[in-house]
């Protein structure tokens, strides 16, 4: 025991200086994991974003495209509401209104 405390004592410079290389290797190690999760997780947030982004303009190109066939529709909705309202007898141009009408869509977002 006492030649294992006398090659502590003289030798307790070269341990100290190894504890400090392998916790210095160890705590390089996990700076280096960390960077790589952040690396990792902007690039999936980044992916996530990009369909976002393209979803929201599938889906507003969509809703252009609905809005000009129900704008279509509700003027004709109106025209069709006014004869009605009036006491005028029956016309085949009604029929383009009443086609009209029926021809409506419903809007469903996209899923991806």
């Amino acid at each position: 025991m006492k030649k294992i405390l006398e090659i502590l004592r003289l030798k307790w410079a070269e341990y100290l200086l190894e504890i400090i290389v392998i916790v210095l290797g160890i705590l390089g190690a996990l700076m280096l994991d960390n960077w790589n999760e952040d690396r990792k997780s902007f690039k999936l947030e980044t992916e996530m974003l990009m369909e976002l982004k393209d979803g929201l303009e599938e889906d507003t190109a969509h809703l252009k495209s609905s809005l000009r066939l129900h704008s279509g529709t509700l003027q004709k909705q109106v025209a069709l509401l006014d004869w009605l309202a009036s006491d005028l007898p029956y016309h085949d141009t009604l029929s383009i209104h009443f086609a009209r009408v029926a021809s409506t869509t419903i809007f469903s977002p996209t899923e991806g």
